[in-house]
């Protein structure tokens, strides 16, 4: 499946998804942990065969930012489909579970304005986005913005 977990991807608020699915009847995406569903359409999936793998792709909607999480799950012909908690899924045999694919990825979407600002500023200095950890190596506000801020925020601890 791509994107891959933990990736930092940047778009314009749909993200490409890939992956594959055992005979799967019908395909949905996910961008938000399970609560909204996308259908994957007919046309971008593989013929299908017995007893074969279907790989597929869609342009996934997707709004926030920040840490997201993507879930994937396929429907057969007889309606049966991945449930969403891996705990619903246990196969007490011991053989595998079978609960939907997920994974986490962080989500930088620059059809904001704010987002494509700082965008513009890394690659005006020439660095890149990630890690996303790591501090930036140019000033990403000046100290006049920062007390002009902070004049106009509440500060966070109660002056007594």
């Amino acid at each position: 499946m791509s994107p891959w977990t933990k990736q930092v991807v940047i778009h314009n608020g749909t993200i490409e998804v890939k992956g594959w699915a055992y005979s799967g009847e019908r395909v949905e995406c996910s961008p938000d942990g399970g609560h909204t569903w996308y259908p994957v359409p007919v046309q971008n999936m593989s013929k299908k065969y017995k007893y074969a793998w279907r790989t597929w792709h869609m342009q996934l909607p997707v709004i926030a930012e920040g840490w997201i999480e993507i879930l994937a799950r396929c429907w057969d012909n007889s309606l049966n489909t991945q449930p969403v908690e891996i705990r619903h899924a246990w196969n007490w045999g011991l053989h595998v579970t079978h609960s939907c694919h997920r994974i986490k990825v962080y989500s930088v979407n620059k059809s904001y304005a704010l987002t494509a600002k700082r965008l513009g500023q890394f690659e005006e200095h020439g660095e890149s986005l990630g890690p996303i950890t790591r501090p930036t190596e140019f000033l990403t506000i000046s100290m006049d913005e920062y007390e002009k801020y902070w004049d106009s925020v509440d500060p966070r601890d109660v002056e007594e």
